[in-house]
């Protein structure tokens, strides 16, 4: 292994004080309304700030933490480095790749085409998409996007980490990864997280909208909802304040693998921010986006899923825990790990964007969410 990419465990704690500091106060959150403080528990800013410090210090998170409640943002904390060669740290406006968070932008593209009347979410995806196996035909749009089609997932297979992540590939080229393989279970059946699903349902929508996928979610969602630092994301694109990946190993910290971003295609391919994912979670409580019954379909818990106390909706897991209901879902991509979680008895939302690949994501976010609302 070659010692110049890893950053060892005793040099990130060096200065971690002062850079938890510096950080913070150069991304400081302002003054929310007095209503938005006094709707967190007595304490609990304290409490979440030192939670997610202590999960930085162990090398579980690294990045932007924001809380907002009622659309109002409660909290928004920065920690460690955007880029740890030069020591860039973090500020509210680093740019991250968030993975499987981009399933709901796909979702919601699906859904506004439906809501057009140009496509149905029981209509067979071999209506839109050439040349699929026979044993494929009953398959629908919304078993694809409640993962309960029994497709096998493309970044399971042996040649993925071999051969594909390294060179561009279309997406008919990730579906020929699977295209030959049985299905897992039969279609309906029940739930198999596959990101083959969410592939096919960017075909899906290029197809029907006849417009390329990054280009139809420019258009009808960021620019719709204002996200302005979202964007499907490019290697050769020279991104302000992107946030460079790194992940865990045995001496250290190191920089991660890297990866085509041609591969995640639909199913995880998008960049955003901290701020531009609240205003996101905030239009879906109106109807720019979507109308109220078509958006209602996104958190609806159609199929149980294997994740405790989880169901799955479309682009969103809807979990029953503690007393609350939380729509989420998380995303991973080489170096990143990703949160957005939405709690409607609370009107809480809460984004959790790291640039350090752990599988800790979604306990942190629980932890934190135990902290600013409480259990029921």
């Amino acid at each position: 292994m070659d010692e110049s990419r890893l950053i060892t465990r005793r040099s990130v704690g060096v200065g971690l004080s002062q850079l938890v500091g510096a950080t913070l106060a150069a991304a400081p959150c302002g003054d929310p309304p007095s209503q938005a403080k006094a709707s967190l528990p007595p304490g609990a800013v304290e409490r979440a700030h030192m939670l997610l410090k202590g999960h930085f210090e162990e090398q579980k998170f690294m990045g932007v933490a924001l809380l907002a409640q009622h659309g109002k943002t409660v909290f928004e904390k920065t920690y460690g480095w955007a880029d740890m060669e030069w020591e860039t740290p973090h500020i509210p406006q680093s740019v991250f790749r968030i993975g499987s968070i981009t399933k709901q932008f796909t979702a919601a593209g699906i859904l506004q085409l439906a809501q057009k009347g140009a496509l149905k979410p029981d209509d067979p995806v071999v209506k839109y998409v050439q040349d699929l196996p026979k044993t494929w035909n009953a398959i629908t749009l919304h078993q694809l996007l409640t993962h309960s089609s029994g497709i096998p997932n493309y970044t399971s297979t042996p040649a993925f980490g071999r051969q594909v992540v390294m060179k561009p590939n279309t997406p008919q080229e990730l579906v020929g990864l699977v295209k030959d393989q049985p299905l897992e279970f039969k279609a309906g059946e029940r739930w198999g997280y596959s990101n083959t699903n969410y592939v096919l349902l960017g075909m899906v929508l290029e197809e029907v909208s006849g417009m390329k996928y990054a280009d139809y979610l420019q258009r009808h969602i960021f620019d719709v909802a204002d996200m302005k630092s979202t964007a499907y994301d490019s290697n050769k694109l020279i991104l302000k304040h992107r946030a460079h990946g790194y992940q865990t190993s045995t001496h250290g910290l190191e920089n991660a693998p890297f990866i085509d971003m041609s591969v995640p295609f639909a199913a995880g391919g998008v960049h955003s921010t901290a701020q531009d994912l609240v205003r996101w979670d905030q239009s879906l409580n109106g109807d720019q986006i979507l109308s109220k019954g078509w958006r209602d379909r996104m958190f609806t818990a159609y199929v149980v899923t294997t994740v405790k106390n989880s169901s799955h909706g479309y682009g969103w897991f809807v979990t029953k825990e503690n007393g609350r209901t939380q729509y989420s879902h998380q995303g991973g991509s080489p170096g990143f790990s990703t949160m957005i979680a939405r709690y409607p008895e609370t009107k809480t939302t809460i984004v959790l964007l790291s640039n350090l690949s752990t599988g800790e994501i979604g306990r942190i976010t629980g932890e934190l969410a135990d902290v600013v609302i409480g259990k029921v």
